[in-house]
């Protein structure tokens, strides 16, 4: 039943762009491919499994949130040897009390 499916959509899809249109679409398709694996084997050549190596523990100290990048920003600033600790959760902001008269 899901290969009818499939024949049927891309029954549908060939009635709406052509097979011109299809075929040129393949075409770029698979000019990309054969470029990445191009590129991905030039890089392959240039750079050792060192490098790889120095450039995955570079990539780990690349901040993901916010709060990663302010406090490592912080520690640059202050020129801190060993990290800012601060806590997991933070306390909760308390309102001032409202004074009714």
């Amino acid at each position: 039943m899901h290969f009818l499916n499939e024949i049927i959509i891309a029954g549908i899809i060939l009635a709406l762009f052509g097979p011109k249109v299809l075929q040129s679409i393949a075409h770029g398709l698979g000019k990309g491919v054969g470029q990445a694996k191009q590129v991905k084997d030039k890089v392959m050549k240039d750079e050792t499994v060192a490098e790889f190596a120095q450039m995955k523990e570079a990539l780990s100290k690349v901040p993901l949130t916010p709060q990663q990048a302010s406090k490592q920003a912080f520690q640059m600033v202050i020129g801190a040897d060993k990290p800012v600790e601060t806590p997991e959760k933070e306390a909760p902001v308390q309102s001032p009390p409202v004074i009714e008269g």
